[in-house]
């Protein structure tokens, strides 16, 4: 899924999650059952209401088989934007 994450730069965190769950065909609540969170929880992730921990990241990077240090970077980016505007 390198090549997927490597294609999507411009894509926002949230559009990130949305189309590599999609990408699955996995629901929702499998993506989140998967990582240990409530549906409601990961559904604000990919709604870009909030962002997850550090622990979280590298599951969904485990899960979505997608280099951790990019979507640091791209979570800390959009954080700081967030602020700015």
């Amino acid at each position: 899924m390198v090549a997927i994450m490597q294609q999507q730069t411009q894509q926002t965190f949230a559009e990130m999650l949305r189309g590599e769950r999609e990408a699955r065909d996995w629901t929702q609540q499998q993506t989140a059952d998967a990582i240990g969170v409530t549906m409601k929880t990961y559904w604000r992730w990919e709604s870009g209401l909030a962002w997850p921990g550090a622990t979280t990241r590298v599951m969904l990077c485990r899960i979505f088989e997608f280099p951790l240090l990019e979507l640091r970077k791209r979570c800390i980016r959009e954080r700081v934007a967030k602020m700015s505007s």
